[in-house]
């Protein structure tokens, strides 16, 4: 898949502030700075971050013994529109 310019600016717009809303929540590396409105970011800084965003993504979605989709973490879902995120918890 090809993104447009828009659609790859709106991509990291939305990752970036997933990538802070999960280092917040859980400390994965304590002391990086915002990465959402940065204008550089280094990749190898966020990739523990970017790992534990989607794992909680994988365990949100896991299906369970019944075939049910069930939430397995604090974020159950995600929902994504183009000027916005918002989480849906379950704890």
């Amino acid at each position: 898949m090809k993104l447009t310019r828009d659609d790859a600016a709106w991509f990291y717009d939305v990752f970036f502030k997933l990538i802070d809303y999960t280092n917040d929540r859980y400390q994965v590396v304590p002391g990086l700075g915002k990465t959402s409105g940065a204008e550089d970011v280094d990749p190898t800084a966020i990739m523990p971050v970017r790992d534990k965003l989607w794992g909680l993504s994988v365990r949100a979605l896991a299906p369970s013994s019944s075939g049910h989709r069930q939430p397995g973490g604090s974020i159950s879902a995600v929902f994504i529109k183009y000027d916005q995120v918002s989480f849906t918890r379950c704890e």
